[in-house]
């Protein structure tokens, strides 16, 4: 094979190679933009799950059960869920599996506050007595999306966990308070009342 021939196909060799990493330095450059642009995306969509999730929760925790009409009691907080639902289509896409995972467990875990209600009432009882097990569970859903959301998007983890508890009566504050993490000292006993928003 003559010195010619030889460079012949060096040179073809050397524009295929060219050609080859110009278009894998082409695709790297677009995935690396489309990575990008979905972690830029990826804050406000976690922040609108959040809230929906949040409120969610809030709208079937505080209602008056027993007062809402039988026709209305199925449909109650279906708007927040619809939200939460619209904004956990959109974590599925530019979500870690870990981020989706506990996003779906504190939408299940709103849920479940619902279906306890909805389930009783069905049965011909009435609303009953706060389901406090299954805020507690929301609380901790709510507890480990945070923590995997904020590791994603490269931030310190929230504190440890401890649910804030609603507006109650000083009764029932204080026969929960001993299910509350924070609210028991190393001794056993209750903490102050200063952590749980109680004076005096």
């Amino acid at each position: 094979m003559s010195a010619t021939t030889v460079s012949a196909y060096a040179a073809a060799a050397a524009v295929v190679f060219g050609v080859v990493n110009v278009v894998l330095a082409a695709r790297l450059v677009r995935r690396q933009e489309s990575h990008k642009q979905a972690w830029q995306y990826l804050p406000a969509v976690i922040e609108a799950f959040n809230d929906a999730s949040f409120r969610f929760m809030r709208e079937v925790w505080a209602v008056d059960w027993d007062a809402l009409p039988p026709g209305d009691r199925g449909d109650h907080g279906i708007g927040e869920a619809t939200e939460a639902m619209t904004q956990l289509n959109k974590l599925e896409v530019f979500a870690h599996p870990e981020t989706i995972k506990t996003a779906r467990n504190m939408l299940h875990a709103a849920d479940a506050i619902r279906l306890h209600y909805c389930n009783r009432l069905e049965q011909g009882d009435s609303a009953g007595a706060k389901p406090w097990d299954l805020y507690e569970a929301f609380a901790k859903s709510h507890h480990a999306f945070l923590t995997t959301a904020r590791y994603e998007l490269g931030l310190k983890p929230p504190p440890p966990f401890g649910f804030a508890v609603p507006r109650e009566t000083r009764g029932r504050l204080a026969a929960l308070r001993p299910r509350i993490p924070w609210a028991r000292t190393s001794s056993g006993r209750s903490g102050t009342g200063a952590r749980t928003g109680e004076s005096g």
